[in-house]
């Protein structure tokens, strides 16, 4: 009590819940330091997981054993269904309550996320002064073991350049596979980003679909990329360079037909009425590409580790 008061604090803490104080965090720290997406990531973290199991204990009481006891809970806690499945079941007369278990429990990277949203939390206690030491912090957790990435090798590239030829969506193909961008920011382009007779492209923005909280639908919003290194310029290879003219032809086709239906965005990549493209629709005409050439069931982010592998 006497050090607090030397410092110019309460004699006691203030007493409040490791909920309460998560709750605020997230209301008042967050949406100014993070963007919306990962925002959303540490609320659904928070809510699911954190606080169901802690929620209840109180802040200056918490301590490393109960965060190592979250996690040890987290590894056995088995998976929500799908929201698609709960739908599906529900639709079909299924009550949300009688949904069986799943078996498969949560993957090390969620446990890994929920400790490391704790612990992010736990620094904003210690700068207000609400707790002395991050036991978050002090919790180890064992490296998960990551998978080699999956990747086209130079055999099955001519064959997915095959399969997307004469596709709307070509160019943008074009683009993921040789210069690498992650599928939002690939999706965020817009025209003053290319510089079409130096042949480069400027990448600083990603389109993401956003939920803010009390919105009853998301919505697509272009946010900035994922970190400060990552807006970047990028030259590009001449025959990229060829169907980005030839796209922006085609959209100059498209906008003149659509007439007074089209909206005009500024975006490269837009639907039939100028609009941005929903990220799950892009990703929709991808999966039936790729499986129309037979390739491997790999993902659209993994043409990012293809795009290296090649041009290395």
């Amino acid at each position: 009590m006497k050090k607090r008061l030397a410092e110019g604090l309460p004699p006691k803490p203030e007493r409040q819940t490791v909920g309460q104080f998560l709750n605020t965090w997230l209301d008042t720290v967050c949406p100014a330091n993070v963007g919306d997406k990962t925002l959303r990531t540490y609320r659904d973290l928070v809510e699911d997981h954190i606080i169901p199991a802690l929620g209840r204990i109180e802040l200056s009481k918490l301590g490393s054993q109960h965060v190592q006891q979250l996690v040890k809970y987290l590894r056995s806690k088995p998976k929500s269904p799908r929201k698609k499945t709960l739908n599906a079941a529900v639709s079909a007369g299924a009550q949300e309550q009688e949904m069986p278990p799943t078996s498969e429990c949560l993957s090390p990277r969620t446990v890994k996320h929920c400790r490391d949203a704790l612990r992010a939390a736990l620094n904003v206690a210690i700068q207000w002064n609400l707790v002395s030491r991050n036991a978050a912090a002090l919790t180890k957790i064992a490296k998960e073991r990551k998978p080699l990435p999956k990747i086209y090798d130079e055999a099955q590239v001519p064959r997915f350049w095959e399969a997307i030829a004469g596709d709307r969506l070509e160019p943008l193909f074009w683009l993921a596979l040789c210069v690498g961008p992650r599928e939002g920011e690939v999706l965020g382009l817009q025209w003053p980003d290319f510089d079409l007779e130096h042949g480069t492209v400027t990448i600083q923005r990603s389109l993401q679909r956003i939920k803010i909280k009390g919105a009853k639908k998301s919505g697509l919003e272009l946010v900035r990329t994922k970190t400060q290194g990552s807006d970047r310029t990028v030259l590009l290879p001449q025959i990229v360079l060829e169907k980005v003219i030839a796209h922006r032809t085609r959209q100059a086709e498209e906008r003149e037909l659509a007439g007074g239906a089209w909206q005009e965005t500024g975006m490269v990549f837009t639907t039939h009425k100028g609009t941005p493209i929903d990220p799950r629709n892009m990703l929709r005409e991808y999966y039936r590409l790729r499986d129309r050439a037979q390739l491997p069931k790999i993902r659209l982010h993994d043409l990012r580790h293809s795009a290296a592998t090649i041009l290395n």
